[in-house]
């Protein structure tokens, strides 16, 4: 049996990213495994539910409807999401255990990701998108309506 922690951005699934991650959730737990999802933005999605899933809501709201203010404070680094990581974590077998990162630049910030790399557990992440190479995920100039040409995270993007 495997600890696995599962970390994504809502606890719902409202896109893919979250579809896998409830998914698989729901699945690991199936078949034995004890599974924790943290999710910054509620509800959690009844299927983690019934499946035994632990369900952890940070209990924040997505970073696109804070005000500048508070993108200031909680949309670069979640103090409360690290925490709750870290204390999962700790109370976890770190030879028993793998983190699995879904999603993260909605809610949970890059703060879950530093804290799973600097635990002695395995961190794999699943890229759904382009969020590491483009600020809008998407390789596209929404303002446009075209293909974006510009060169990744350069100054001019």
């Amino acid at each position: 049996m495997l600890n696995i922690l599962i970390l994504c951005d809502f606890g719902n699934a409202t896109g893919g990213a979250e579809r896998v991650a409830i998914d698989s959730a729901a699945a690991f737990s199936r078949a034995g495994h004890q599974v924790h999802f943290v999710a910054a933005i509620g509800p959690a999605a009844q299927e983690l539910i019934d499946a035994g899933v632990h369900v952890h809501i940070v209990g924040m709201s997505e970073l696109k409807k804070k005000s500048a203010l508070q993108l200031v404070f909680e949309g670069l680094w979640s103090f409360k999401a690290a925490r709750l990581t870290r204390r999962l974590l700790s109370q976890l077998d770190p030879k028993q255990t793998v983190v699995h990162v879904h999603s993260w630049q909605r809610g949970l910030t890059a703060s879950v990701l530093r804290t799973a790399i600097r635990s002695a557990v395995p961190t794999i992440v699943t890229l759904h998108e382009y969020g590491l190479a483009c600020p809008n995920q998407g390789f596209f100039d929404y303002q446009k309506m075209k293909i974006c040409k510009r060169r990744a995270l350069s100054p001019s993007c």
